[in-house]
């Protein structure tokens, strides 16, 4: 009896793990007749939110959640739960809490919202910001971010944020070096939201993707093309965007580079004795690409033809 008292004494004397927590669980009849336990959760996890102690604000709601799914406030619960993950640094699964509030809860809660939180956490995979208080960058940022991005989409094409959302998966595309992917990424921003702010970037960007891929095919002529189209589309109708001094170096270096191919070309069939094919060459190059300073060289190359007839 002495060593039961003593093993009591000794337990009381610490604080017992979770003692924030309601002491009385709810039961399987209480759940079943309805009480005041989830009322007393959401209150006790909206107390620790408005202290900012995230982790037992969530703790609470996630029990809510997980003990009364039927209740009225468990939707609500759901979406401050993913509120209070976010705000703990925890975004995947912060993200997560808002996937499951519309899967659990179709038409509950303010969707637009919930779409917002979302393109938030998106935003910071796509940026790979650091996490709160760590020295470390989040992890698997791209493919995590495309995610988001397309689950945005697939619950709603046409809200405020899915023109961003359309835009950041293009951004996806484009770091990870999936030129194609990307293009057809931005193209819809292009024509699905037409009066979005971000037409313009995603005209430039549509730009520097045939850029990069007509660098990877060593400027071969279909992308030259497709790029400088882009960028001439985007100077043309954006004048004074930020990035207009990027997008005509870029188109000089572009036609440049397409001016340097035909010349060399024309120069070729000039050395084999052949001025027709080479006269064909000098003129595609003084009349697509004049402001080029291979223009100045076909120019004197078809004056010499004109002269000597070779």
């Amino acid at each position: 009896m002495i060593l039961l008292l003593a093993v009591a004494a000794v337990l009381c004397a610490f604080p017992v793990r979770g003692a924030d927590r309601p002491s009385h669980p709810p039961s399987a009849s209480a759940r079943a007749r309805g009480s005041a336990e989830p009322y007393e959760y959401f209150e006790t996890a909206r107390r620790k939110e408005a202290d900012e102690e995230w982790r037992a604000a969530a703790r609470y709601y996630r029990r809510l959640v997980n003990d009364y799914p039927d209740s009225e406030l468990a939707p609500d619960a759901q979406f401050r739960l993913g509120y209070c993950l976010e705000q703990s640094g925890r975004l995947y699964d912060a993200f997560q809490a808002y996937r499951e509030l519309l899967r659990r809860y179709p038409g509950k809660g303010n969707l637009g919202e919930i779409l917002e939180r979302k393109l938030v956490i998106g935003r910071a995979y796509l940026e790979g910001r650091r996490r709160p208080f760590l020295f470390l960058r989040l992890r698997s940022g791209l493919p995590v971010a495309a995610e988001i991005f397309q689950s945005i989409l697939e619950t709603a094409v046409f809200s405020d944020v899915s023109p961003e959302a359309q835009y950041g998966l293009g951004m996806v595309r484009f770091r990870q070096g999936r030129y194609e992917e990307a293009e057809i990424e931005f193209e819809k921003v292009l024509s699905r939201y037409s009066l979005s702010e971000l037409v313009p970037d995603a005209l430039f960007k549509l730009g520097l993707c045939a850029y990069e891929r007509a660098l990877r095919a060593d400027y071969d002529q279909f992308f030259v093309e497709r790029a400088a189209r882009w960028f001439e589309t985007f100077l043309r109708r954006h004048p004074d965007h930020p990035r207009r001094e990027e997008a005509g170096t870029k188109l000089a270096d572009l036609l440049g580079r397409r001016a340097e191919s035909l010349y060399r070309i024309g120069r070729f069939y000039q050395r084999r004795g052949r001025p027709e094919g080479a006269r064909i060459y000098y003129q595609e190059v003084v009349r697509d690409y004049p402001e080029t300073s291979r223009a100045v060289d076909a120019r004197k190359r078809l004056a010499e033809m004109e002269r000597t007839g070779k």
